[in-house]
């Protein structure tokens, strides 16, 4: 993951996150540039990664009480999704958060009952995770649906139901509860 600082033509500081979340990304550079930038939001161009990184993300932008803007020429998809729910405002264009469900990485060899087990740890780390956020964790249901190797794509009213945006005037909504 690479972090760039950046300013719009109106004065607005933020940073774009970008490339893969992986185990070992050291967020302290997320930090210390967000410090030093003023930023007051992050933007992602991800298509996605390590789901414990991205949740680790996610809560150091809420801490640093960053928002999350996302448009759709960019990619934020599998676990940037979660990153992406960390801000303290959020808001997406339609059709730019991507979910579906997660899968195993690497060539560790699990037994039955090792697999399972992760599979139920992750999951109940996503959903204390979400209602942390202040996401409806029924979010997860929905990403299940989809296979690791496909992507669902929300949809406006979609990220309003689920509480993925706190923000969506084209929704008809200038702030959603």
């Amino acid at each position: 993951m690479q972090f760039q600082a950046g300013q719009t033509d109106w004065g607005l500081h933020y940073i774009t996150a970008s490339g893969d979340f992986a185990y070992q990304d050291d967020l302290s550079a997320f930090e210390n540039l967000v410090r030093s930038s003023s930023a007051t939001a992050v933007t992602f161009s991800s298509p996605g990664g390590n789901i414990q990184k991205a949740m680790e993300l996610g809560r150091l932008i809420r801490r640093l009480g960053i928002n999350t803007i996302q448009f759709r020429a960019v990619e934020c998809a599998s676990a940037c999704s979660l990153a992406f729910l960390g801000g303290v405002i959020r808001y997406a264009d339609p059709g730019s958060i991507g979910v579906h469900k997660s899968s195993f990485q690497g060539n560790v060899p699990l037994t039955t009952q090792e697999a399972v087990s992760a599979v139920q740890q992750i999951t109940a780390d996503v959903m204390t995770y979400m209602i942390e956020m202040g996401v409806d964790p029924a979010l997860l249901q929905l990403s299940l649906q989809y296979d690791s190797n496909d992507i669902r794509y929300l949809s406006m009213s979609e990220m309003v139901k689920y509480r993925v945006v706190t923000f969506a005037p084209e929704a008809g909504h200038d702030q959603v509860a």
